[in-house]
């Protein structure tokens, strides 16, 4: 399914689900900043690829980046940066997992606000200068 169907069948759900009083679709390209203030708002970032073999996702790397918990399938990067202390794994194409998890980690705002903590916490060393940092000590070995 090309991308425009796809978004027409996720409008049409929203409007047959009635939740169109709760849901927003931005159809543009967001900038880094734009991105992030998206992030920043949001209590829980929902990465939901159903590629098992997917190396990396920018927005999930962003939204733990920006301390935000995390629910997320479970691809190649997710497996390896979403923990327990930052959010949930769930199984691919699993939608009620993603509910119940959900569901969870919203009713606890205490839990909710130590995974955002350790989220932006524990990706520092992702930054570009602490990568360009880790370089340069390298290149003078």
């Amino acid at each position: 399914m090309r991308e425009k169907e796809y978004r027409i069948e996720l409008l049409k759900l929203v409007k047959k689900l009635g939740l169109q009083n709760h849901v927003k679709f931005y159809d543009q390209y967001l900038s880094l900043p734009s991105l992030f203030s998206f992030l920043k708002a949001t209590d829980i970032y929902i990465s939901s690829s159903i590629n098992p073999n997917q190396a990396v996702s920018g927005t999930l790397s962003y939204a733990l980046g920006t301390g935000r918990a995390v629910i997320s399938t479970q691809f190649a990067q997710a497996k390896e940066v979403v923990t327990p202390d930052v959010g949930r794994l769930v199984a691919i194409k699993d939608s009620r997992a993603i509910t119940k998890v959900l569901l969870d980690l919203l009713s606890d705002k205490n839990r909710l606000e130590h995974m955002h903590l350790n989220a932006y916490n524990k990706t520092r060393y992702m930054l570009w200068s602490h990568v360009a940092e880790k370089y340069i000590n390298l290149l003078k070995l």
